[in-house]
């Protein structure tokens, strides 16, 4: 069996391990140079009922290639109580990236918790090492949860299609920073085109401000 295989055969055992409600929550931008961060939450209520061939394609998203995901993120909002939700350019700005990022985690908790019939017994299963602070529902943050739990790495599916399908409708606004192929990651077009063009409202001011201190720099020099 191959690693990814073996993998993707743990992920329903490892969440029906649990006797709570879970709820599994994930980022998708943290570390790209613009747009907002996006964060999916999502429940899945009959947990033990899906027997699915497709939900042993479900894994980290970033294992998956577009279309992949596409098809995934379709079968998973159809079997889950879901959210997704994001912290805009303007509030990473404003409250910094790992701040919008568990404000827009709380924003998609909280969407779903109001979907669910029984509150009392919530686990949430979040991804990384950040809990939502001053939050009255248990929680357990899990390194590379997209690796180990159902939950995490359905939510990192929908969550990733979601933020991409964004940056690339947005891209057709702000065409000098190939959005449509980076998605707002640091790809040297992406960069190239912040030192050729500036920066736009999109992007995060502290992000690139060593690209644009660098392209001072440049422009000081061909004087």
């Amino acid at each position: 069996m191959t690693k990814i295989k073996s993998i993707k055969s743990e992920l329903i055992k490892f969440d029906l391990s649990y006797e709570e409600a879970l709820i599994g929550i994930d980022e998708v931008g943290r570390g790209a140079l613009a747009g907002p961060v996006y964060a999916a939450a999502l429940h899945f209520p009959e947990l033990k009922k899906l027997k699915d061939k497709w939900t042993l394609d479900i894994i980290d998203s970033k294992l998956l290639k577009e279309g992949k995901r596409i098809e995934l993120s379709i079968f998973i909002k159809d079997n889950s109580l879901w959210s997704i939700r994001q912290a805009s350019c303007n509030e990473i700005n404003e409250i910094g990236i790992l701040p919008a990022t568990l404000l827009a985690m709380r924003r998609a908790t909280d969407d779903v918790i109001k979907q669910m019939s029984n509150t009392n017994e919530i686990l949430l299963l979040i991804d990384g090492i950040s809990r939502i602070k001053d939050y009255e529902y248990k929680q357990t943050t899990i390194k590379k949860g997209d690796y180990k739990s159902f939950h995490i790495a359905a939510a990192s599916i929908i969550a990733k299609t979601a933020r991409d399908q964004h940056m690339k409708e947005i891209s057709e606004q702000y065409p000098h920073y190939a959005w449509e192929r980076n998605v707002g990651y640091g790809t040297q077009a992406h960069c190239d085109g912040i030192l050729k063009n500036g920066a736009s409202k999109e992007h995060r001011v502290k992000f690139i401000r060593n690209i644009l201190e660098k392209s001072t720099q440049l422009s000081i020099l061909q004087k």
